[in-house]
């Protein structure tokens, strides 16, 4: 059985009996923005080009996301599993005044019964309030998830030196306690401009910890999923942040987070993981 894990960053698709991790996906997106086309910024590229080409839509238009895989990238599982999917996400998860974020959309969006398992989540936390304790009671249930999406780090920013081993730590437990579940991590999300050197470091540390472990990382820094300075109380006009985020410039609003889920689910469809394995594509 071939079980599925995504944490906003990376993914890694384990195949009982094989003797190794077997197959992996990384797909990264180009700039997404109806008003202007940002400039790259080359400080938060990702180490290695994509692979594939994805076109999300941004919030406030009607359009559905597409992606386009490049064959090398695709990971579809060929054994059925738990059609249930868990996402571990941390303060951009979280919908407008505490409710529920993107991971109800994407339940809508895919073929999973997605659990939204926390989004105050993070991978350093002293309060222990971090992504090891919810993953753990995930796997730990009488029917582990097929898919576990752990999407963040932005949180961990003061915490860099520990960023690293927790993530080790993390991506450890979850490979070898549940072989039955696909993991994918998905990086920092930023919305306030161009991200700060300690949020890139954080990025750094978590995708090479999912690098060496051969889990699937997507990078919405590099990506630009987040363009421009504004709120949707004070526009700035210089990217898609005047309807993503929030008035008080904390979080996502709810156009944000349904684009978020437009751009998760491209993701997990250039890697084959819209679907749960042997579900008939939607």
């Amino acid at each position: 059985m071939i079980g599925v894990v995504v944490l906003f960053g990376v993914m890694a698709m384990y195949r009982p009996g094989s003797g190794s991790d077997v197959e992996v996906g990384v797909a990264s997106e180009g700039p997404v923005d109806v008003d202007e086309e940002p400039t790259p910024d080359r400080t938060a590229a990702a180490p290695e080009p994509p692979a594939a080409v994805t076109t999300a839509t941004p919030p406030g238009t009607d359009a559905p996301a597409t992606a386009t895989p490049a064959p090398s990238d695709t990971a579809t599982a060929s054994v059925a599993g738990s059609r249930r999917a868990v996402v571990l996400g941390d303060r951009y998860a979280v919908g407008p005044d505490g409710e529920e974020g993107y991971a109800t959309d994407l339940s809508e969006l895919t073929g999973w019964d997605v659990v939204d398992a926390g989004g105050t989540g993070a991978y350093v936390d002293p309060s222990g309030d971090a992504f090891a304790a919810a993953a753990e009671a995930a796997i730990l249930e009488t029917d582990p998830p097929g898919l576990m999406v752990i999407a963040g780090g932005a949180d961990d920013a003061d915490a860099i030196a520990a960023v690293r081993p927790a993530a080790d730590e993390l991506f450890d437990t979850i490979l070898l306690t549940s072989r039955d579940t696909q993991l994918v991590v998905v990086g920092p999300i930023w919305h306030e401009g161009s991200p700060p050197a300690e949020v890139l470091a954080v990025r750094d540390s978590i995708e090479a910890a999912a690098r060496r472990r051969n889990i699937p990382f997507i990078d919405p820094l590099a990506e630009q999923w987040i363009t421009g300075t504004g709120t949707v109380a004070a526009p700035a006009g210089d990217g898609n942040a005047d309807r993503s985020v929030s008035a008080d410039g904390t979080g996502l609003t709810a156009a944000g987070q349904a684009y978020l889920a437009e751009r998760v689910t491209a993701r997990l469809r250039v890697l084959g993981l819209a679907e749960p394995p042997g579900a008939p594509a939607s």
